[in-house]
């Protein structure tokens, strides 16, 4: 954070954000805003820096004229109402999208107050008395309402129109065990329940959010299946289906959309959905209940956190052992 005067001794602040990164550990993402971060032989999902910047001049400019408080909700701070907040003019689009300097210029904001929004980092921190910049949600799995419009518009393709049925769940899966802890301990800051249960030889969260995902046209999903390996066979990692709840007709739908459909699954005796299975290995699945409803069958309840204890996750061993096989 620079801040000073300009030349008619207005306050003036500029954020820069700062990324230990060199071209070697950073790549681009196939998830909108974000880039591919490698931090030793993984690889993490990050918001690009300049969206972050940007999260931080909507932030200013949705809070001028009301007090907003930083996450300890013991600090203040009074935006005033004539700052302007605007990219700088002089700085090379070439260089910002190579991740050297976003930047944003705070016009009318006093250093103090500056200083006080960069040390608690409000943009992307925000508690309920301010309005979000960003979607929580998103920032963690990716784009969710564009990956839920593409397998609306394939069904649509297949003559499958599921505007009138709910949703029941968002099926995100993840390639590495460490991974699906770290993602389970994020979403869970948004969850108002996770039932974990082992489900063929690993533990799998059921996460309850605390608010919907909104998609398509009005239609929530209120929970998130969170899928670690070993899995079963090919799937896409990341966002890989959801469940679409047709209901007691399931059987009638399943016939009259055979030639659409790739087969079904029988899971147990509340769940045995149909599904389609597309050319991205990722798949839509018809239930007759929804998620949650088989697991409350199971006899679970939704009553806050409950993982699976003392887990010991399962390792890949090849002819050669667990290393990998030489090239």
């Amino acid at each position: 954070m620079l801040t000073g005067h300009s030349p008619t001794s207005a306050e003036n602040a500029v954020v820069v954000e700062l990324k230990q990164w060199s071209d070697g550990t950073v790549g681009p993402s196939t998830a909108d805003n974000c880039v591919e971060l490698s931090i030793g032989k993984r690889f993490r999902r990050v918001l690009h820096p300049s969206v972050q910047v940007g999260g931080y001049q909507q932030w200013l400019l949705d809070n001028r004229g009301r007090e907003a408080y930083c996450p300890d909700h013991r600090t203040g701070v009074k935006l005033p109402e004539g700052f302007a907040v605007t990219p700088l003019p002089h700085v090379d689009e070439r260089a910002r999208h190579r991740l050297r300097l976003p930047v944003r210029r705070i016009d009318g904001l006093g250093a103090e107050k500056a200083l006080e929004l960069h040390r608690y980092d409000v943009a992307r921190t925000m508690t309920p008395e301010v309005t979000r910049v960003t979607d929580p949600i998103a920032d963690l799995i990716g784009d969710y309402r564009a990956f839920t419009e593409l397998q609306r518009d394939r069904l649509a393709a297949r003559g499958i129109d599921i505007a009138p049925y709910e949703l029941g769940h968002l099926a995100f899966r993840v390639p590495e065990w460490d991974q699906y802890v770290h993602l389970r301990t994020l979403l869970e800051r948004h969850a108002s329940a996770n039932v974990e249960g082992v489900w063929n030889g690993r533990p799998m969260s059921m996460i309850l959010l605390a608010e919907p995902l909104r998609v398509l046209d009005g239609q929530a999903i209120p929970l998130i299946e969170l899928i670690p390996p070993v899995h079963q066979r090919v799937y896409k990692m990341g966002m890989e289906h959801f469940g679409v709840v047709v209901g007691e007709e399931v059987d009638a739908f399943s016939r009259l959309h055979r030639e659409a459909l790739t087969g079904q699954q029988f899971q147990n005796q509340w769940n045995e959905p149909y599904y389609i299975l597309f050319e991205d290995f990722t798949h839509v699945k018809f239930h007759r209940r929804s998620l949650r409803e088989v697991i409350e069958l199971q006899g679970a309840t939704f009553d806050g956190v409950h993982h699976v204890d003392d887990w010991v996750p399962q390792r890949l061993v090849t002819a050669t052992g667990p290393n990998p096989l030489p090239g």
